[in-house]
């Protein structure tokens, strides 16, 4: 029988811990907060992120420079699933999904 892959395993933790935040959530409290939102910083907000992200991949590549030779396009990605990880996962588990990610796309 073959064992759970990592991404299963993710799914196991994250799903409930999704139901969890959704029961435990003000539903309509959050609507309204919705309904107030300046939608027009978004765009901005999107820019910046993705900058901060693509200094990080500078950053990632350096430090990564003694074991291999990454260009920062390649990194990018990476870095974006580690922050998708931190949203959703508990204790910055993005960061270890982040590494995992790393090994399997670059070995």
């Amino acid at each position: 029988m073959k064992g759970l892959s990592w991404q299963r395993v993710l799914l196991l933790v994250a799903i409930p811990l999704i139901a969890f935040l959704l029961y435990r959530t003000d539903l309509e409290e959050t609507w309204d907060a919705l309904a107030e939102a300046n939608y027009a910083l978004l765009p901005g907000a999107f820019l910046l992120f993705a900058s901060a992200i693509w200094l990080q991949a500078l950053g990632w590549r350096f430090v990564l420079k003694p074991l291999a030779d990454i260009p920062p396009q390649r990194l990018y990605p990476v870095i974006a699933v580690g922050h998708f990880g931190n949203s959703v996962l508990p204790l910055r588990s993005g960061e270890i999904l982040r590494t995992i990610v790393l090994r399997q796309r670059e070995g």
